[in-house]
């Protein structure tokens, strides 16, 4: 028999023999063709959600980081502070963040000059200037000359209950001699709300009188 039709006639044997073998195990062999089939489909599948998170992350990321640059400014403070220069604060930041930035007033600041003219509840500005004066140089100062666009004056004015004196804590609503001097005895205050905790006012009070107050 020539090599050809040897070739031939095994050619002719094998597919019986694989015929015969499917039909046998004709499970095992579409369940085995269904893992291979199922096993790609999980790698791609895994493949494509390991690259779209990732592109996600970096999207989620870079726009969180563009954002919180878009609502950062800078602000001049200046004049009886404790450590005047340019500050960095949020967008929605107020004249006390920029105070508490500085550290607060010295003793050589005109308090009384901040009580009738600094808003502390006053929103600020991409460069906004504030300048508080010292005692002896509020002659110079103006409120025409203060309420520009670069800079902050409080109108109307809010008081500080670090500092007020009794008469100023008596002109606010629900104020009487007792609660003024209640709440001179409970300072210092680090913020409004400890007139609240400390148990000074009550809640009814304190909505009545909490625009029209601040600490620094």
């Amino acid at each position: 028999m020539s090599e050809p039709e040897q070739r031939e006639s095994s050619s002719r044997e094998i597919v019986p023999k694989i015929l015969s073998f499917l039909r046998q195990y004709y499970l095992a062999v579409i369940f085995f063709t269904l893992g291979i089939i199922l096993l790609f489909a999980a790698l791609i599948s895994f493949y494509f959600d390991r690259t779209n998170n990732q592109s996600i992350t970096f999207e989620h990321s870079a726009t969180k980081s563009a954002f919180a640059k878009q609502n950062t400014i800078k602000v001049d403070v200046e004049g009886a502070v404790s450590s005047p220069g340019v500050y960095e604060l949020n967008s929605n930041d107020r004249v006390e963040d920029a105070l508490r930035k500085a550290k607060g007033i010295t003793n050589s600041a005109d308090k009384n000059w901040i009580i009738k003219n600094l808003n502390l509840a006053a929103k600020l500005f991409d460069g906004a200037k504030i300048y508080v004066p010292f005692v002896g140089e509020k002659n110079s100062l103006s409120p025409n000359s203060l309420n520009t666009q670069n800079s902050l004056i409080n109108v109307p004015s809010s008081i500080n209950i670090n500092t007020a004196s009794q008469s100023d804590l008596e002109s606010l609503s629900g104020i009487g001699p007792s609660i003024a001097q209640r709440i001179i005895e409970g300072r210092p205050y680090e913020k409004i709300e400890d007139l609240l905790y400390k148990k000074i006012v009550n809640k009814s009070v304190f909505d009545k009188i909490k625009e029209k107050i601040s600490v620094y």
